[in-house]
């Protein structure tokens, strides 16, 4: 970001900020492509003059085939901005070159010619981010007479899209504010109070990872990163898990375990120890036939004879002997 005081013109201040640079940071930009943009802010510090009849012009850097200045504002208000904006493509050269594209700026305030150059730092790279340096999360466009809720001269979509705030009058594209000092504006910042300049957001919900209780996701919205919870798609923030699965009771089929595999959960298993999918019970006994002695009841079996008790062996033998008896005195008589 680059700002630039003319106090020479009858005391016209004329700040300049370039967007996408830094005294200390080049705009990236791919080697043998088309249609880049760098975009310029114009902002007018002297509320009683107004920049007018601007003209821009730019001198190009050895890799630069061609530019055009593609938005040239008619006029900057007296404590207003405006946008300036030049497309260039660029042929090849190795990566790690850096050239200036330099734009002269021309124009006239409070009856004074105003003439200077704005040199914008490009850095030949592997690959460039679409969004660099402070440059917002939109694509910035004139935005003239608009909405200006801080009152610093800059209109809030000019503020948005250059990442300073628009809400604060201290924090302007030149100094937007970076509470972390990670590089990033607090405005664009995904978490403005811990540095993490990489602005990684695994779960692309608007919190940066090193400051998301859930950077993986939270599916189920129970406060559980999906990555730790046993239930990822259902809530159970107390994360139960009765049968130390890994599983959580919310989600587990077997919650209570499920010793023999047959998932029937042991707590209503009826032979939790051999596996018995269906569960069959034929004599309804609640003990399923697979683990059941007697899986059809206690029924009598056929070839069973009862056992006559002591004394009827002893009236039995006595009946005995007394038919043999009797038998015994008619052979004799005869």
């Amino acid at each position: 970001m680059i700002k630039v005081n003319l106090m020479a013109f009858k005391s016209y201040v004329f700040a300049l900020l370039v967007a996408l640079t830094s005294p200390v940071m080049a705009y990236d930009v791919e080697t043998s492509s088309q249609n880049n943009i760098a975009y310029v802010l114009l902002v007018n510090d002297n509320p009683g003059a107004v920049f007018h009849s601007i003209a821009i012009s730019q001198s190009l850097p050895s890799f630069v085939t061609s530019a055009n200045v593609s938005i040239v504002p008619d006029t900057v208000l007296g404590g207003g901005a405006s946008l300036a904006a030049v497309e260039f493509d660029v042929f090849y050269a190795p990566q790690g070159t850096v050239e200036n594209l330099v734009l002269t700026v021309s124009g006239q305030a409070a009856g004074a010619d105003l003439t200077f150059d704005v040199s914008i730092p490009l850095e030949i790279a592997a690959s460039a981010a679409a969004v660099q340096g402070q440059y917002g999360s939109t694509i910035p466009a004139p935005d003239p007479g608009g909405v200006d809720t801080d009152g610093d001269g800059i209109s809030d979509a000019l503020e948005v899209a250059f990442g300073s705030n628009p809400q604060l009058a201290d924090s302007t594209p030149s100094n937007p504010g970076d509470a972390d000092s990670d590089g990033i504006s607090d405005s664009l910042d995904n978490c403005p109070s811990i540095a993490n300049a990489d602005q990684a957001d695994a779960d692309n919900d608007g919190a940066g990872d090193v400051c998301d209780s859930t950077p993986n996701g939270d599916t189920d919205a129970d406060g559980v990163d999906n990555l730790s919870d046993n239930c990822p798609t259902d809530a159970n923030a107390d994360q139960t898990d009765s049968d130390s699965d890994g599983a959580g009771d919310a989600c587990d089929a077997t919650p209570n375990g499920d010793t023999d595999s047959d998932m029937i959960d042991n707590a209503i298993d009826n032979c939790p120890t051999d596996a018995n999918t269906d569960q069959a019970d034929a004599d309804n006994d609640g003990l399923g036939d697979v683990c059941d002695p007697s899986p059809n009841g206690n029924e009598v079996a056929e070839e069973y004879v009862p056992m006559l008790p002591s004394i009827g062996f002893g009236l039995l033998s006595m009946l005995l002997a007394a038919v043999s008896l009797n038998a015994n005195r008619k052979r004799l008589n005869k």
